[in-house]
């Protein structure tokens, strides 16, 4: 390593020998190259050798790793890096699962006779662990993996989880010893050239060490109260790094996507333990960990653009998609992001996500109000720190902000029955209807023609009747939830007189539009969607307002349209778990 290396920052070294969002993702089918057969032959034949081995015991199974991993240290090259690789994968294979048996025995008869002492001599150069022996550190990562997982097994059955154990302390330090070897080198850590499954198949092992080394860290703190010290800060560095880049087309199960909870929960556990706002300022360390690593290492867009990626990630929905919305809205709304969030497209993102959580996210009315409401929340804010073109007339233009705001609040209405008398979903809607509200009378002051009042007038008209309506047929509930309703019904009568709607009128066209309905078929795709039916629609028993000319045009709708979606929005009957409200702490 020269001595510039040493001497640049992390933000330096990712900025020059990282690319951040690494894209065009290989598609050669690494099958197709010609040294296949002989590469299988090679590993067939260090399996059989481990094979071997072990019937000898554990110690003739580890002595070739230590044998082959000196002679690489002694001469660097090829030529020693594909026997140690070859035998590191073959021992893995050999050995098993380290959670189940006999794998987890023989783990631990390795770990008994010097796997601990070959993983720090690994660990105690980085000269081995570097970018051009990538394949080798990938079966180092695989034996690392299932080390720290049987440690914190073994550990289990011992008095406080074996917290003064000299084997947690080992891994432990062998784990900070890496998190040092990668900070020093993150340019060997992230694959940008290989064919798509090694690429793959080498970040996801980051990722997969980081989450078996977090619980023998944990051990030895399990109050958290340390989480925020200096010591945790190259822990928390890496797990960014990884997040950052482990990004994978591939990643169906969202592991990678899971890390940055780690950050945020270790340095400001608060908001992870109830979905409600957590109006307390950021503990320092929070904001330290903003400014250093995440501002200070990546900066602003380069952070928004992987956000996005992670707010469109299948697997983050219900709790994994209400706390990454709570942890970007205690992130983005500072300075240094509000003027790339636009251009991020990250608000647009959290507006899809919200759709995506109605459309594939589980049956919890009290979950979907709090994901919509976190949403509505982060864009009325943005809209009054941003100027109106960037803020409040992007949200009402691309955003579609009336609709999400009529959503919540049929939603806040329908949950209400189910919540305590102390907490109500509906006072707590008063600051975006305020902001919205006040949006629109500002616009109908303005003279002249005006691009943004008129998008606004026509998304409030769009909503305001429908939901009005709903409002007042939505079952009763008791006097006091009734109370906070006509709040609400007269909030949103104010939000439509900024535009001079009169219920009178909209109610009338409301039900002109109906008995058109009637007579058509929802399904955009039908002939009779443009056309008069030659017989009646049937109208959704689910919801009871959208009409079709058959059962096939209505299982179009629901599987390629958005009926699923308008569906579960309108109907009237909330559906929440019964263990939903006690998470929520709504309920003692």
């Amino acid at each position: 390593m020269t001595a510039r290396h040493l001497q640049e920052s992390f933000a330096e070294k990712i900025r020059r020998d990282v690319v951040v969002l690494p894209g065009g993702w290989p598609t050669t089918d690494p099958t197709d190259t010609p040294d296949t057969a002989a590469l299988s032959r090679r590993l067939d034949s260090a399996f059989a050798d481990a094979r071997r081995r072990w019937k000898k015991g554990p110690e003739a199974a580890l002595e070739p790793l230590f044998t082959l991993h000196e002679e690489l240290t002694l001469h660097p090259g090829f030529p020693n890096i594909t026997p140690l690789a070859y035998y590191a994968a073959a021992l893995f294979k050999a050995t098993g699962p380290d959670l189940e048996e006999p794998g987890f025995g023989r783990w631990k008869r390795l770990i008994d006779v010097g796997l601990l002492d070959f993983c720090e001599r690994v660990v105690s150069s980085d000269e081995v662990l570097s970018q051009i022996y990538q394949p080798w550190n990938l079966k180092f990562f695989e034996i690392l993996e299932s080390t720290f997982r049987t440690v914190h097994r073994s550990l289990q059955s011992l008095p406080d989880s074996g917290r003064e154990s000299s084997l947690l302390a080992r891994v432990v330090s062998i784990a900070n010893q890496l998190w040092r070897i990668i900070i020093d080198r993150p340019h060997a850590f992230v694959s940008t050239s290989w064919d798509s499954t090694s690429k793959a198949s080498y970040q996801f092992m980051l990722a997969r060490v980081i989450f078996a080394a977090t619980p023998n860290i944990r051990e030895l703190d399990p109050s958290g109260q340390s989480y925020g010290s200096p010591e945790y800060r190259p822990f928390h560095r890496v797990v960014l790094f990884a997040w950052m880049h482990g990004h994978d087309p591939d990643d169906d199960m969202g592991l990678v996507e899971m890390l940055l909870f780690t950050p945020y929960k270790d340095l400001w556990p608060a908001p992870f333990e109830t979905p409600l706002d957590i109006p307390d300022d950021p503990p320092a360390e929070f904001t330290s960990f903003i400014q250093d690593e995440i501002l200070g290492v990546y900066g602003p867009r380069e952070f928004l653009d992987r956000l996005e990626i992670s707010l469109r990630h299948p697997q983050n929905l219900n709790n994994r998609l209400l706390y990454l919305i709570k942890m970007i809205g205690k992130t983005i709304l500072r300075q240094e992001f509000v003027p790339h969030i636009q251009a991020a497209g990250t608000l647009w993102s959290m507006r899809q996500a919200v759709d995506q959580q109605v459309m594939k996210g589980s049956k919890d009315d009290m979950q979907l109000f709090m994901i919509a409401r976190h949403v509505l929340i982060i864009c009325s804010l943005f809209s009054q720190i941003s100027s109106v073109s960037e803020g409040a007339a992007y949200l009402v233009k691309e955003c579609d902000i009336i609709e999400l705001l009529s959503f919540t609040v049929v939603l806040a209405v329908r949950i209400q029955p189910l919540v305590p008398l102390g907490y109500s979903g509906l006072s707590i809607l008063s600051y975006p209807m305020q902001v919205w509200t006040e949006l629109g009378t500002a616009l109908s002051l303005r003279s002249g023609r005006n691009s943004l009042l008129k998008a606004y007038k026509h998304s409030v008209r769009r909503e305001w009747y429908p939901t009005l309506a709903m409002l007042r047929t939505l079952p009763k509930a008791g006097i006091s939830h009734d109370t906070h309703r006509d709040d609400v019904v007269r909030a949103w009568i104010a939000l439509g007189m900024t535009v001079d709607l009169d219920e009178v009128k909209e109610r009338e066209e409301y039900e002109r539009f109906g008995k058109r309905a009637a007579q058509s078929c929802s399904w955009r795709d039908c002939r009779y969607h443009t056309e008069t039916a030659p017989n009646p629609s049937r109208v959704c028993v689910g919801c009871g307002e959208v009409r079709y000319c058959g059962k096939p045009c209505q299982l179009k709708d629901w599987k390629e349209g958005q009926h699923k979606k308008r569906c579960k929005r309108i109907k009237d009957k909330p559906s929440v778990p019964r263990q939903t409200p006690r998470m929520y702490r709504f309920i003692q």
